[in-house]
């Protein structure tokens, strides 16, 4: 088996180091790109809970035709939906977003 150079004459905490600045750098990228589309996420559930009420108050004007308030129920439902999808997906990218840390927390302990 072929051996590197110089190996010999690296320590193990020179080895350790490295690959902990390794990790370190892909971590933080991991966690940058996580909250990237954590924020994107919310924006986008912030939007869809702004359609909801819209729709929701227009619902409740006393001048729209039943055959509109049918549709408008209809829409409701659907940006509800969407509403939901949303959120369930940001509560499940802010756990993960979470457990993405905690490596990198001790990772950089350890460097």
């Amino acid at each position: 088996c072929p051996q590197i150079p110089g190996l010999d004459k690296v320590s193990h905490e020179a080895l350790i180091r490295q690959a902990c600045a390794g990790t370190l750098e892909t971590s933080s990228q991991l966690i940058t790109f996580t909250t990237t589309a954590i924020l994107d996420t919310a924006h986008k559930y912030r939007d869809s809970m702004n359609r909801l009420m819209n729709l929701l108050e227009e619902s409740m004007d006393p001048n729209v035709s039943e055959h509109y308030k049918s549709s408008l129920n209809d829409r409701i439902v659907e940006v509800r939906v969407k509403s939901a999808e949303l959120r369930n997906c940001l509560l499940v990218s802010s756990v993960g977003r979470y457990w993405l840390q905690c490596p990198l927390d001790v990772t950089a302990i350890l460097f």
